[in-house]
């Protein structure tokens, strides 16, 4: 094969990388637009919304001593809310479950609020106070929203300035998983186009855990960390290649500098009994889906507003 014939791939990958992480600098302006907007509009409040008494059930709500919560957290609570989101994931590959809406002007999913988001931000402020703490395993009913939180969080995050890795789908990671990761990774350092270069110049799994040693407080957001657990039907080959991902994976979120927030279905108990055996991680458990407020059609929470009022 002739230097100009071999030169053709690299010059492809490399056009196609460029490609990736400029689209990656656009839909991270996308989600930092769509949170400012959810942060600078009204939360509205209506007669059917949550009793007064109902209200110390709910995380979302502070204390009458504490600040408010964002505009953005509220919305994103409140099962009343729904919203087209950017995708926060530049990637080919768009997991089924989110029914990813692909267009010229970037990725979006349907979201509709779930008083979960709340606790979730919350147990990862906690994380992150925390030096015990590193991981946070989202552990629930499968098809009950855990995604979903997951990428709102990612979205929100995002627009707070936090570099979040995101993997939306162990099983789509597990069959390409440098390309994966470096599509995740550009971008979370969309903000440094300089950065982007050198992810983009990453060839090998090495590489990219050398990367990352070099780097402080990042947050890992990896979701269906059951699809890297053993299937019956799985040869030695696959069982082996998941092994291997799933470690490789764990050392790159090195637990004295790096925070994860990890998601696994509730039939999966070998993932839910590592975690439960591990000092460093907490467990937040996601069970039955939309919650009895969030099956009112016509309600919506009772915001900060109206704590005035107790």
């Amino acid at each position: 094969m002739s230097d100009t014939a071999s030169k053709k791939p690299h010059r492809e990958t490399n056009r196609k990388l460029q490609e990736l992480a400029t689209s990656a600098r656009q839909q991270r302006e996308r989600v930092r637009n769509a949170i400012k907007e959810l942060d600078e509009s009204s939360v509205s409040s209506s007669e059917n919304s949550v009793p007064i008494k109902e209200l110390d059930k709910l995380s979302i709500l502070p204390s009458k001593n504490s600040s408010p919560p964002p505009n953005s957290v509220l919305n994103l609570s409140d099962p009343a809310f729904g919203t087209n989101l950017p995708f926060p994931f530049v990637g080919i590959l768009n997991p089924d479950r989110f029914k990813v809406d692909v267009k010229p002007d970037g990725k979006s999913w349907f979201y509709m609020g779930r008083e979960k988001f709340a606790e979730l931000l919350d147990k990862f402020e906690e994380l992150c106070e925390d030096s015990a703490h590193r991981d946070l395993m989202v552990y629930g009913t499968k098809g009950y929203g855990k995604s979903h939180l997951l990428a709102a969080l990612v979205c929100y995050l995002t627009a707070r300035g936090r570099k979040v890795v995101y993997i939306p789908d162990c099983r789509d990671f597990f069959e390409e998983p440098i390309e994966q990761m470096k599509s995740a990774m550009l971008f979370a350092w969309a903000d440094d186009e300089s950065e982007q270069q050198n992810i983009m110049a990453l060839a090998t799994q090495e590489d990219i855990f050398d990367f990352f040693k070099q780097q402080n407080d990042v947050v890992f957001v990896i979701d269906q960390l059951n699809a890297l657990e053993r299937e019956v039907n799985d040869t030695e080959r696959i069982i082996t290649k998941k092994v291997d991902t799933r470690d490789w994976l764990r050392s790159l979120r090195a637990p004295s500098i790096h925070r994860a927030i990890l998601s696994s279905s509730a039939n999966n108990n070998s993932i839910h009994e590592g975690a439960s055996k591990r000092s460093n991680s907490e467990i937040m458990y996601v069970y039955g889906g939309f919650t009895r407020v969030s099956l009112r059609s016509n309600n919506s929470f009772v915001k900060w507003t109206l704590l005035t009022m107790i």
